[in-house]
């Protein structure tokens, strides 16, 4: 039986369901040969995001830092999974201080009641999403207005290894201070551009491992969380100590140099 309109119009909506509850959609056919198939239906692998990442994207973007998403898959499932990753949306503020504080907690289960939910998940679909680029449009883009055309995205998606490439330099050209996390092969020429090219340790390739500058032994996206933290608190305390010594210093040197005028013993 051919596959008429109204199926398939039925199989790309149901789909794109799917995609939209975070799922990556395959479509399945069989029959005897690759020009005589017969449609079968479609089926949906899920993926979930790792024990502690929503706690740690909220903590990291509540320090100010702008965690992206660059992916292969596509726009419903990309964003759906970036919306529960805490990539997009609002910054829940309540996961901040436990994830600072408890790496080990498991997933928070609370939800934002800001906007009401509908029903089919395609309707939600880009809820608080300020924007999303496919890689066909990043192509269409020149690449002197790529950093200004960027500004915003959170979620990249369907992007090929030349993207992640570009999209690194782009953000570079607007300095900002890179890190990049990847695992596969295809990831190696982004990991080594970036500032600060993070592989994973566990499941990483060898190629990714060479190409980036430090590898995470547990493959847990807190890790970062924390190292962003300790790096921030060494700053401060960098700095908190120069001003300290400065102003000490500049005190002693004005009374050194105020005796000297005045031919008044050393202080």
């Amino acid at each position: 039986t051919p596959l008429t309109d109204q199926g398939r119009t039925r199989a790309l909506t149901q789909s794109r369901r799917m995609a939209a509850n975070g799922l990556r959609v395959l479509g399945m056919a069989y029959g005897p040969s690759l020009d005589d198939l017969t449609f079968a239906g479609v089926i949906g692998m899920e993926d979930p995001p790792r024990e502690g990442v929503l706690e740690a994207v909220s903590a990291l973007r509540s320090g100010g830092v702008n965690v992206l998403m660059v992916t292969g898959d596509s726009k419903e499932t990309a964003i759906a999974i970036a919306k529960r990753c805490g990539i997009v949306g609002p910054i829940d503020t309540s996961f901040h201080s436990s994830a600072t504080h408890a790496s080990s907690s498991g997933r928070s289960t609370s939800v934002s009641e800001s906007q009401p939910l509908s029903h089919n998940p395609i309707d939600n679909l880009e809820g608080g999403v300020t924007g999303a680029l496919s890689g066909e449009e990043l192509d269409a883009i020149p690449p002197q207005t790529l950093a200004e055309a960027i500004i915003g995205v959170k979620v990249f998606y369907r992007v090929a290894p030349r993207h992640k490439l570009a999209l690194v330099r782009a953000f570079q050209g607007q300095k900002e201070i890179v890190a990049m996390t990847g695992d596969g092969v295809n990831d190696a020429t982004a990991l080594k551009a970036a500032d600060i090219g993070i592989a994973m340790g566990k499941e990483g390739t060898d190629v990714a491992k060479e190409a980036a500058d430090m590898v995470l032994a547990d493959d847990n996206f807190m890790t970062i969380c924390h190292a962003v933290a300790e790096g921030k608190g060494i700053f401060y305390n960098i700095r908190n100590f120069l001003s300290f010594q400065l102003s000490t210093s500049f005190a002693a040197l004005t009374m050194e140099t105020i005796a000297t005028i005045f031919g008044s013993p050393n202080p």
